[in-house]
Parts: C-alpha cells; structure tokens; sequence
C-alpha cells in the first residue's frame, strides 16, 4: 500500500488549511464599525461604512469620493469595553490598505489608522494607534436620526 503515505501527506497538508479556515471571523449584519462617522476633524468630510463596502464623502458635494471593498479579518474586546477590527481593502483604484479601527465603549469615537500595503499580509496590520501619524484618523458616530448621510446607508 503505497498510497498511504501519499495520502497522509495530503491530509498533513489540508489539516492547516481547515484549521486556519475555521478561525476566520464571520462579521455580524450590525457590526460596531458599520454606520456613518464624521471626521474629527474636517467638519466637512464623512465616512460610511456597511457590511462589506467604504465609502468616503464631503458635505456640499454628497457625492461619494473613494469607495472601496474590504472584509474584517479579527475582531477583539479589550479590557475597557472598547471593540477592535482589523480591516482589509482595495478601493476602486486598485490601492489596497489594512486598517487598525478602534471603536469606543459607547460606540461614539472611531480611531483609524491606516497602512498602505502591496499586497495583503497578516503581519502588516498597524499595531498602534498613533495621533501623530498622518495615517491616523478619528470620527465621531452620527446619529441624526433623518440625516441623508443615514439614508445612505439605510439604503444598501
């Protein structure tokens, strides 16, 4: 029986595989990233994000900016309540980013920092939150209930 070692091979390699695939996390329809987040700091400038799809804005001209596609790859409380995301994506011009999101206890503050990358790799993810880095990014939750920002996302 010369098959069995061919086969235990193949089983040695596919066990990896299965078991990497059963840790991939599955996102929620109402996850604590989805809604509309208003720049911090650029009054005008706003961000929507639904299950599976980005989209960036400015007010006056409610037209989308960017757009992009990305899948959550892990997701984590810490020790204060806060709920963390690690994000992959590719916008429409072919740019793909990794993304550390933080979002509050109350679900009110969104921190981002973001990476450009070449090509996706689990070791590329920002590790921390830095302010001072011009990748970094906050946004306060909008929570107008009949803002057309909202409607936006009510509609996908």
């Amino acid at each position: 029986m010369k098959t069995c070692p061919f086969v235990a091979l193949i089983l040695l390699t596919l066990i990896p595989l299965v078991a990497g695939a059963q840790n991939k996390y599955v996102p929620k329809a109402n996850e604590e990233l989805y809604g509309v987040w208003n720049d911090a700091t650029l009054p005008t400038a706003y961000e929507v994000y639904s299950p599976g799809a980005y989209q960036d804005y400015f007010r006056g001209i409610e037209a989308v900016m960017r757009e992009a596609t990305f899948r959550i790859d892990s997701k984590w409380a810490d020790s204060e309540g806060s709920i963390w995301y690690k994000v992959f994506g590719v916008d429409t011009d072919g740019q793909k980013f990794q993304v550390l999101f933080k979002v509050s206890l109350k679900g009110t503050l969104l921190e981002k920092q973001l990476k450009l990358v070449l090509d996706f790799d689990p070791g590329n993810y920002p590790t921390v939150l830095d302010p001072s880095d011009p990748y970094y990014h906050a946004y306060t939750r909008d929570t107008t209930p009949l803002s057309p920002k909202n409607l936006i996302i009510e509609q996908q």
